[in-house]
């Protein structure tokens, strides 16, 4: 079943069956809400169909992240693409644990996938963990 919240026009969803989409960028992520949100429109700008998703375990920083793609929504020249990608297929998805995180990835096995981490075990163990 999936239980989401949606925020604004970016949809944080609390779990995720695993037909819920096909996703073309993955990022499981504990670094700058600033930076993940950056590279989430680069991919979402690219093409409407495009399918930006961020994997994290923190809803704080889901929720700052999404501010923050509605702020840098607001000076992107390729604001209509990126918006139309993000009301279609952007997600948030917030997980219980990086091995939910990663087996998610696997699934999911995206076109890009980033592990925007800080250097340390958590991160060596994603490194194991995805395929």
């Amino acid at each position: 079943m999936n239980a989401g919240l949606a925020f604004s026009r970016f949809s944080i969803r609390f779990s995720v069956s695993s037909n819920a989409f096909a996703a073309s960028l993955i990022m499981l992520s504990v670094s700058s809400p600033e930076w993940v949100a950056s590279d989430l429109l680069a991919q979402a700008e690219h093409d409407v169909v495009a399918q930006p998703v961020l994997v994290t375990k923190d809803r704080n920083f889901a929720i700052s992240v999404q501010q923050e793609i509605e702020k840098q929504l607001a000076k992107l020249s390729t604001a209509n693409t990126a918006r139309e990608s993000i009301d279609n297929s952007g997600y948030i998805v917030i997980v219980n644990s990086i091995e939910e995180a990663c087996s998610f990835a696997n699934r999911k096995a995206p076109e890009h996938l980033e592990l925007a981490m800080k250097n340390g075990k958590e991160r060596e163990k994603a490194q194991n963990l995805v395929r």
